[in-house]
């Protein structure tokens, strides 16, 4: 299934026929269906336990054709904001940049779509991350509180 108003949509051999995906910078975001899963084992757990809503939507990224992050957005519903609600790249390919190209696919998949901004909640998955840490990495990239004492940040998208 293609979303023809993204426009650079490609197909890619190793999906199932019909499948595509959208390449975004350096990486390709495959939206997760019931009928194909990730192989990576890391990435298929952390879709297993990936909340699922009513507009929610959960693609693996891939570079150079090989699984590197998670990604789960909320597209189409009324919101007023692109949602980020996860991002997660393995321990084996984390402070390599992945996660900022990440974000930076999903800030312009969102844009793409129409949104002007995005908005997160910054919340680690993991213990060996510090909730500190994730929110300076969230600032550096661009986002801000909501308001002073938000835990909701937001980025403007030019």
């Amino acid at each position: 299934r293609c979303l023809s108003d993204w426009s650079s949509d490609v197909c890619s051999s190793d999906l199932p026929k019909g499948y595509c995906g959208v390449k975004i910078g350096s990486m390709e975001l495959i939206e997760l269906q019931a009928y194909w899963s990730a192989s990576d084992v890391d990435l298929r757990t952390r879709h297993a336990a990936s909340s699922r809503g009513p507009f929610t939507h959960h693609y693996i990224a891939r570079e150079r054709g090989l699984e590197a992050a998670f990604l789960s957005v909320d597209i189409g519903s009324s919101a007023q904001h692109f949602i980020i609600y996860e991002m997660f790249v393995p321990p084996r390919l984390r402070r390599h940049g992945v996660g900022n190209r990440l974000l930076k696919a999903a800030e312009q998949l969102g844009k793409s779509l129409g949104y002007h901004s995005v908005l997160v909640w910054p919340q680690t998955l993991e213990a060996s991350f510090f909730q500190q840490d994730l929110v300076a990495w969230y600032r550096r990239n661009g986002y801000s509180p909501v308001h002073e004492s938000s835990r909701e940040f937001v980025k403007e998208l030019d």
